[in-house]
């Protein structure tokens, strides 16, 4: 069996990058890259909390040029309609996000389609892949339902375990909510959601970098490509926890190279860097910015994958070449 390596696919990963983004350079394709890139890397949260924000900062400026004289009266006049208000922006926030996670889900298979066969093809991979990506989609909704959901119950037990060992220790106290006592359930909370939490990345960890792929090749359903990657993952269980492992350091490790290069900016000229930074922060122009790094991080996975199977050799063979290993059945 070939000997599963760490190192080796990063360095090829860099390689097919240069390749793909380098060679033969065209600002047009930049440009196409990084929009899949930005809508395949979508953060639903940060999206639905600049919506909120931004109406949160309307009435409070509402209120403070004093159209808001009596806000009592005009709860105690209005509670019904404010309810509706506030329950429509609740859904319209709800409904924000669900957009974006589908959009994020369809793209993530336009992204790795032009990261192998390097192109920049939006529209035929967003039709071609459209049931795997809302497949993904699906999957993705379950999955953080369901995390939710198991969250709250180990908060809510953290919770109880804590007050009951405090009241046994001192069965006639009556408890007060103190710095002491939140601080308490906080720890207590952390401490059993913590190994659930890393759980939970793990298994979104092993669904994008290499579910999506096994997806991808042979058109599979989140469901049949989980069936087709976990006998892999029961076999070599201990590469994938590596990969894991290195993948979170290689990625601190990145934030603290440009957290120093920052740094150092800033005591050169101050002014500049605070332009870069909001300009860096912007949509999509991080994503043009920071395009080399995200497909380098997209080819390693795949490359990773590549190691364990003939089957998962997912880039484009030359003429003449060995037929392509049968492939799973099933389709999204």
């Amino acid at each position: 069996m070939q000997e599963i390596r760490l190192i080796m696919p990063l360095r090829l990963a860099w390689r097919r990058m240069v390749q793909i983004l380098f060679r033969n350079f065209s600002s047009v394709k930049w440009l196409a890259f990084s929009l899949s890139v930005w809508l395949a890397n979508l953060d639903p949260k940060a999206a639905v909390g600049a919506f909120h924000t931004q109406v949160s900062n309307s009435c409070r400026k509402l209120g403070s040029k004093g159209q808001f004289p009596d806000l009592n009266r005009i709860f105690d006049e209005s509670a019904l309609l404010i309810g509706a208000i506030v329950v429509t922006g609740l859904l319209i926030m709800l409904i924000l996000a669900l957009l974006l996670v589908w959009v994020k889900a369809r793209f993530q298979f336009v992204f790795l389609h032009n990261t192998i066969k390097n192109n920049r093809e939006i529209s035929r991979p967003w039709d071609e892949y459209a049931e795997c990506g809302n497949s993904l989609f699906v999957w993705k909704l379950v999955y953080g339902l369901i995390v939710l959901l198991v969250l709250i119950v180990l908060v809510a037990i953290s919770v109880t375990v804590f007050v009951l060992a405090v009241q046994s220790r001192d069965p006639g106290s009556v408890l007060s909510l103190s710095t002491d006592l939140v601080l308490g359930i906080v720890l207590t909370a952390m401490l059993l959601t913590s190994p659930f939490a890393i759980i939970s990345l793990f298994i979104l960890r092993l669904l994008n970098s290499f579910v999506v792929p096994i997806m991808y090749k042979y058109k599979l359903p989140t469901t049949m490509g989980w069936r087709y990657f976990l006998p892999f993952l029961k076999m070599h269980f201990w590469h994938f926890v590596l990969y894991f492992l290195f993948l979170l350091v290689l990625r601190i490790g990145i934030v603290i190279v440009l957290a120093v290069f920052a740094c150092v900016t800033w005591l050169i000229g101050g002014t500049i860097l605070l332009i870069g930074g909001i300009i860096l922060s912007l949509p999509y122009v991080g994503s043009v910015l920071t395009l080399p790094i995200l497909v380098w991080f997209r080819l390693y996975s795949v490359e990773y994958l590549t190691q364990f199977s003939p089957d998962f050799d997912f880039f484009p063979k030359p003429e003449g070449s060995a037929a392509t290993p049968a492939t799973p059945t099933g389709s999204c």
